[in-house]
């Protein structure tokens, strides 16, 4: 069975659509990809451009570390969602740069290679002051 969702979340917990930001220069982005279904555990992974960026899943198997994951599925069962995820993934970004503006990071999850990865993409959008 496949993940049925994928949900990606900030350090503090907010639920991302499509873009995080602004974020300052210089600066760390952490950010969590939570998958809720899927049988057997599905595999998150994180890329940019095409390029594996993060395929170490978080403790346990199931969700993030202890603390974070109480905070995230607390945050989840607020917003009206009772399942607890199956699996996640933290990416530690940075620092940013001005190159990075606009980039995409996309996280996928896939348990079987007879389905589709359930994928979710989330561009960076800097804080960038103007050079003269």
């Amino acid at each position: 069975m496949p993940p049925s969702r994928i949900e990606v979340r900030d350090s503090q917990g907010r639920i991302l659509d499509n873009e995080i930001g602004p974020v300052g220069v210089d600066t760390y982005v952490e950010i969590t990809c939570l998958v809720f279904g899927g049988r057997p555990t599905p595999k998150v992974t994180w890329w940019r451009d095409g390029a594996l960026l993060d395929d170490v899943m978080e403790a346990d198997g199931a969700a993030a570390p202890a603390s974070k994951a109480a905070a995230l599925v607390a945050n989840s069962a607020a917003s009206n969602v009772a399942e607890a995820p199956s699996a996640s993934n933290v990416l530690r970004f940075g620092p940013t740069s001005r190159m990075h503006q606009g980039t995409a990071l996309t996280c996928q999850a896939k348990n079987s290679a007879l389905t589709s990865p359930l994928s979710a993409r989330i561009e960076i959008d800097l804080l960038c002051k103007y050079l003269l």
